[in-house]
This record gives structure tokens, C-alpha cells and sequence, in this order.
């Protein structure tokens, strides 16, 4: 999909880089909007207990085997995964382009805006 006013130049070239981005579903989402309306309703007797942002990163990490498994095809194509958030549900890689084409079945292409 190309946005109106813009206009493929031509193949990124290939020994560019580019930082991919992989977002790990978050578990506890539920408890954490439970915990959420529980300390900010003053009729609750959590009223005020706020969760530090250790808590809310230990509550919302995603599931130990669904990082493993971006990590394991990251580590498959010869790249290291990062975690780019504390609680690990953004892992990153800068890779270069063609092999970010390989990894993803894509071609990434160089736009201009007319």
C-alpha cells in the first residue's frame, strides 16, 4: 500500500539498516484495569494503593514462551534480540535490509512524497 502523494524511488538499498520492532502480547491486562479502577475509586478500600511501575511491569510481561519464541527466530537469522521496554514486550534488532526482506517475506522500498 502506497499513501496518495507518494511515490515509490526505487528499492531501499540493501546495505541499509533499519531497526525492527516486535511487540510481545502482555499478560494481565485484565488485573491490571481491575487494579487500575480499584485504587483510583475513593469508595475502595484500595483507594490511593497505586501500583509502582515494578508491579505494573511484572504484571504485564508477556508470557516466558512467547518471548522465546521471537527471540529463537531473531537468533535463527543470526541477529540478538533486545528488549526495548522493561518488562520485555518490545523486543528490537537493527538488521539490514535485505536480510530484514528475508526474515519478513517483504520488499522494503524507498518513497517520495510528490
Amino acid at each position: 500500500f502506497i499513501p496518495p502523494a507518494w511515490g515509490v524511488v526505487g528499492p531501499t538499498p540493501r546495505e541499509h539498516f533499519i531497526e525492527l520492532t516486535f511487540a510481545v502480547k502482555q499478560q494481565g491486562l485484565k488485573e491490571l484495569h481491575d487494579t487500575l479502577l480499584r485504587v483510583s475509586t475513593p469508595s475502595s478500600a484500595a483507594y490511593g494503593q497505586h501500583l509502582t511501575n515494578e508491579e505494573v511491569n511484572r504484571l504485564t510481561a508477556p508470557a516466558a514462551q512467547d518471548a522465546r519464541v521471537i527471540a529463537a527466530f531473531l537468533r535463527e537469522h543470526g541477529f540478538e534480540p533486545k528488549d526495548a521496554t522493561p518488562n520485555g514486550d518490545m523486543v528490537v534488532v537493527t538488521v539490514p535490509v535485505d536480510q530484514a526482506e528475508r526474515m519478513l517475506a517483504t520488499e522494503y522500498v524507498e518513497l517520495s512524497h510528490a
